[in-house]
């Protein structure tokens, strides 16, 4: 007796049953894969940048390092200051570091004013 094995994608009830132990809602929103719920993101439509900004640290006595400067985003006046750094306190250990964050600037959904002014109280 052979059992036939069963063919991928397929209906059954509400969900497509995309293969062994995964399944989408009809309407695209969720994905249940071997027990887990997964919901769609909503897509960003604002813009997404990289922010990459140069900065000093200096060691303390613990051995840890605590920001020195300002930051900036242009890496040649980092090193510039580092340099004028080391000459100004010559027994302080210095370094130069970076920061690089993904920002994603993303639009709120419009509010009546009434609504705006509830939300500053």
């Amino acid at each position: 007796m052979t059992t036939s094995q069963p063919t991928y994608p397929h209906s059954d009830g509400d969900v497509t049953v995309l293969g062994p132990e995964i399944f989408a809602s009809l309407d695209g929103q969720v994905i249940c894969w071997k027990g887990q719920n997964y919901v769609q993101q909503a897509e960003l439509d604002g813009t997404v940048r990289q922010a990459v900004e140069y900065f000093l640290q200096s060691q303390q006595p613990d051995g840890t390092w605590e920001c020195a400067s300002s930051y900036t985003d242009d890496p040649e006046e980092a090193a510039g200051r580092l340099v004028r750094r080391r000459e100004l306190m010559p027994d302080f250990t210095f370094r130069l570091a970076v920061r690089i964050a993904i920002v994603a600037v993303q639009p709120l959904p419009e509010q009546d004013a009434s609504t705006a002014e509830e939300a500053q109280q």
